[in-house]
């Protein structure tokens, strides 16, 4: 199967009604089509975006067979041509994701004719329909994380006081969101002793570990390492603040975890961040708090870092990052990326978006994927398993 991209001018020919109404069109056959070909519709004159996904059902018709005349805008197109090919439509493009802006950052140039997609402009297409027909996805369905850090947040709201919180419960809070493939579930649980936690929290939090590590046995989560057993969804280089954060930060940020932990609103939750994000917080960058806050509040908070296989899938779709690395940006990151989910996508758990990244990051060629399978449908990202 080649992918192809052609151009159409809606001064001359009103395509878009004609596949709203029509839903297949004899389209002047510019190149070597064979059936089952895909034919992107390129709208040349004001538009200058991708509007059409199609594919080739028929190929060096003679003659016209379905009869669009009224949608002929201009005499242009009146004049028989030597052949054309039925095209079918697969999925309609309205938003600049699919703009020629957003295009020609890969190499993209509008076509006169048809020309085959490049490599690089196949992937971001791929990549952005994945993500335009993705189901949403249910956090605690997904991975026992989820779960596990609203628990031990839960556990140091409990406490009350918490005055003599350290190093070793920044650690544990941090470890709760890492995959038990760097981590074990034993010790985790010396994470859990090591914690200032009164005796009755520590004990809690263990019985809901073991609890979600027996469903993780039980294949209760999507989200499985090697399609074996595990907890966690990212991965680690470090596995301790020791002298890397100081007293105030930890309290803070656990102080922080336990007031968003009852917040709906994402605005409030935002601004009760950006009072610990400043520049007196130490120890802790982008990457790890953004870990543990998408554990807390998955449609609130992206994954910034570089563990997914792809430097930064939010770059990669056009959104413009501040020193990405850095926690003081991270809210004002996370207001910019929230703002372009919100415009062109319906989906809400940013974890969609880190199993898109990690798809790109592996190939997308080697994931096989047929949309002309799923014409109508809406359907759940799941990776290859090779890849995880």
């Amino acid at each position: 199967m080649t992918e192809w991209i052609t151009s159409g001018n809606l001064k001359y020919y009103n395509f878009v009604d004609a596949f709203h109404d029509l839903k297949k069109i004899d389209w002047r056959q510019y190149a070597n089509y064979e059936v089952g070909d895909i034919v992107y519709i390129y709208s040349s004159g004001e538009e200058q975006m991708i509007r059409f996904k199609c594919k080739v059902n028929k190929v060096d018709i003679k003659e016209i067979e379905i009869d669009d005349r009224k949608y002929n805008v201009e005499s242009k197109y009146d004049e028989p041509y030597d052949k054309y090919t039925e095209l079918e439509m697969v999925e309609e493009y309205n938003t600049s994701l699919y703009s020629r802006l957003a295009l020609e950052k890969l190499g993209f140039r509008a076509p006169q004719k048809a020309i085959t997609v490049k490599p690089e402009i196949k992937e971001y297409l791929d990549i952005v329909s994945i993500l335009l027909n993705a189901e949403e996805m249910e956090p605690d369905k997904h991975d026992g994380s989820y779960e596990l850090m609203r628990t031990t947040i839960n556990a140091y709201e409990n406490m009350k006081d918490l005055s003599d919180l350290d190093y070793e419960d920044l650690n544990l809070v941090y470890l709760m969101c890492v995959g038990t493939w760097k981590l074990s579930i034993a010790k985790r649980e010396e994470r859990i002793d090591a914690s200032h936690l009164p005796a009755d929290q520590k004990d809690v939090l263990k019985r809901k570990l073991r609890e979600i590590w027996g469903n993780a046995d039980n294949r209760k989560y999507e989200n499985r390492e090697n399609d074996a057993q595990s907890i966690g969804m990212f991965g680690t280089g470090f596995y301790s603040f020791m002298n890397k954060t100081d007293v105030s930060s930890v309290h803070n940020f656990v102080r922080m975890c336990i007031s968003i932990m009852h917040m709906q609103d994402d605005d409030r939750i935002f601004e009760r961040c950006k009072e610990v994000f400043n520049d007196e917080f130490k120890g802790m960058g982008a990457a790890a708090a953004s870990q543990v806050l998408h554990c807390l509040k998955p449609t609130v908070f992206p994954v910034l870092n570089a563990n997914s296989g792809y430097d930064n899938i939010y770059e990669y779709l056009g959104v413009k990052l501040d020193n990405k690395g850095s926690i003081q940006s991270y809210i004002d990151n996370c207001r910019a990326i929230k703002e372009f989910r919100d415009s062109n996508f319906t989906i809400k758990n940013y974890r969609i978006f880190d199993n898109a990244a990690r798809q790109l990051g592996a190939g997308m060629t080697h994931t096989n994927i047929n949309y002309s399978n799923f014409p109508h449908k809406k359907w759940v990202l799941h990776l290859d398993k090779s890849i995880l």
